[in-house]
């Protein structure tokens, strides 16, 4: 190879580093090149095999002279080098077991995922995102049923998101309550979950990784009855309160109501730990009820954040727990105007002629 294949060489491999955002195995790269064009090695050749996301196939020089100064030095230089691409490579493993999902229920929602936000390895490296769930229109409410329940039927959850030993999942979505509930239902892989809310005034995507405020929760009433047909109601009010007016009237007097220590607010939660913390006890108060062999099913008004909904919907205990009916509220009407009812096979739409 003459001095101008050489370099034909060097500027392509270069082009080729560019392609795969990689800082750590492109600088590394450099030095390695650097080191062998800086001089020539006798009787050696080198070769570095990467992974092909890296598009680096190998590297190969061959000479003959080299002082032994020079060569010490080079090979020091190619021995950092060989490191940097070696640390590279173990970060972008490291981020292929992160999986990213979106929850679409909404047209305002996520158009794509806020990946801005993510680690340097992980924006680069983690896998595709997944999109589940049906956007809304009119009366598509059996269809978005239907969806939710299909992609349960070919185990969508443990074939794209959890396989392949995932270790992160990272989670946005907007979605009406009830749906964003059933979802983390079927999102309860042994993996560390973080949530991703979005300020509505900004559009400004963030990690709930405030400063704890440890917000507690209120019981505003105590000793609640179970209903003549054996259901029984929880209202929280962690955005907005909830008025016992508005509730169905057969759960008026059999609900549970529960409000935060401090003032509710659109996105009261922003620290994680805090709102695990929250869902346990909650998820306490339903282990409680359920555990009445009188209880039937248990009503959910919830005036909630998304990551708050899913959180809760993942501390669903099929088998232990009573069917769940979450309500929607339609703020226009001033009313719960439609549930569903998850268990541990499938969701369907709650009817009030099965006991309210």
């Amino acid at each position: 190879m003459n001095n101008w294949e050489k370099f034909k060489w060097l500027v392509e491999q270069v082009k080729q580093m560019k392609k795969k955002s990689a800082p750590f195995a492109t600088l590394g790269v450099k030095l390695i090149l650097g080191a062998l064009t800086l001089f020539s090695i006798g009787g050696i050749a080198f070769y570095i095999l990467l992974p092909p996301e890296f598009y680096i196939n190998e590297i190969k020089y061959t000479n003959n002279e080299i002082s032994t100064y020079s060569l010490n030095i080079g090979l020091f230089i190619i021995l950092v080098g060989i490191l940097m691409i070696l640390f590279e490579a173990y970060n972008y493993r490291k981020a292929r077991k992160t999986s990213k999902i979106i929850i679409n229920g909404m047209k305002n929602g996520f158009n794509k995922f806020p990946i801005e936000i993510l680690s340097y390895e992980e924006k680069n490296n983690s896998r595709d995102t997944i999109n589940i769930g049906m956007i809304e229109e009119v009366d598509n409410l059996a269809k978005q049923i239907q969806y939710y329940n299909s992609e349960k039927q070919i185990d969508l959850y443990n074939r794209f998101i959890f396989n392949d030993e995932v270790e992160n999942l990272y989670i946005c979505g907007i979605s009406r309550v009830p749906f964003l509930v059933a979802y983390g239902a079927c999102l309860k892989g042994n993996v560390s979950v973080k949530y991703i809310e979005r300020e509505h005034s900004t559009n400004k995507s963030f990690f709930l990784d405030d400063v704890n405020q440890k917000i507690n929760i209120i019981k505003m009433n105590e000793q609640i009855e179970l209903s003549e047909d054996g259901d029984i109601g929880i209202a929280i009010g962690f955005t907005s309160k909830i008025h016992k007016e508005h509730l169905p009237k057969k759960l008026k007097e059999h609900t549970l109501f529960i409000k935060p220590s401090l003032e509710e607010d659109r996105l009261l939660i922003k620290n994680q730990d805090n709102l695990i913390e929250i869902v346990k006890k909650i998820q306490k108060i339903i282990d409680g009820y359920s555990s009445n062999s009188l209880c039937k099913k248990i009503h959910l008004f919830l005036s909630i954040q998304t990551s708050f909904a899913i959180e809760l919907g993942r501390h669903f205990q099929e088998g232990i727990h009573k069917n769940w009916v979450i309500h929607n509220f339609d703020g226009s009407e001033g009313e719960y105007s439609w549930a569903l009812e998850i268990s541990k096979d499938f969701l369907k739409k709650y009817e009030e002629n099965e006991h309210i």
